[in-house]
């Protein structure tokens, strides 16, 4: 949680930053905001669906309370996703430093497994043996997170066409977007299937989870803030006239 919370403050443009960094509004949001949505102030909280002023449920203090008396202050409480941008850019982070930590070794995770079978150049037992064994480790702990950084990447991508065509975007060529491939919905019932089958592409359970439920939520949450713009703007089409 907390290497996933610095790295959205590391991936944080401006205007994201002054988000987290700023307190949410005294008032119930009841409106949808562009540059520091109650969205982003909510999921620094930890909030899926909490309203400013509304009960938490389960920060860091793990009870409830209002979000004015749970509003934390630094990075390692963003346990959430900001946004789609955000998150994308937090992974793309993520996947540089797994790579530049893993060519600081002199030999590749496949080398060292390699070693290991040669139980003459690496006695059992013996002190080299364990040092062997013990960057063994180090290096499938990275993989595994350039791995979780790779596959959250492959479903962001997913996650951004189908908010493009929520949007209404056109392509190149003037018309609708449209989605050729797989949904999210199919590309994580194939991620769950591996997993529950133990195949050689299963990934791990912790990425999985994070592509479902966290990814999942995210992408819930833009659609839903579209959706209501969208309402708002059919309610109201040009709400300067009112004001002239």
């Amino acid at each position: 949680r907390t290497l996933f919370s610095m790295l959205r403050v590391l991936a944080c443009n401006e205007i994201e930053l002054r988000a987290i960094s700023s307190t949410p509004p005294a008032q119930h949001h009841s409106s949808i905001g562009g540059d520091c949505s109650n969205y982003v102030s909510r999921a620094l909280l930890g909030l899926a669906n909490a309203g400013v002023g509304e009960p938490a449920s389960g920060g860091a203090s793990g009870g409830s309370g209002s979000s004015s008396s749970t509003f934390y202050r630094t990075c390692r409480d963003i346990r959430h996703p900001l946004n789609v941008r955000n998150e994308k850019a937090a992974m793309m982070l993520l996947i540089e430093i797994m790579s530049k930590a893993l060519k600081t070794y002199p030999t590749s995770l496949a080398q060292d497994i390699l070693d290991l079978v040669n139980e003459s150049a690496y006695p059992r037992f013996s002190n080299k043996r364990h040092a062997k064994i013990q960057v063994r480790g180090e290096k499938e702990v990275l993989h595994h997170f350039a791995q979780w950084a790779k596959a959250a990447l492959d479903v962001l991508e997913v996650i951004e066409l189908e908010l493009a065509i929520e949007r209404g975007d056109v392509g190149a060529d003037g018309a609708p977007l449209r989605r050729d491939e797989p949904g999210f919905d199919y590309l994580i019932r194939v991620m769950e299937d591996e997993e529950s089958s133990g195949g050689d592409n299963a990934l791990h359970h912790t990425i999985v989870r994070y592509c479902a439920d966290v990814l999942g939520s995210l992408r819930r949450e833009e659609i839903k803030i579209m959706r209501r713009i969208k309402l708002i703007s059919a309610r109201d089409p040009d709400p300067h006239e009112h004001n002239n």
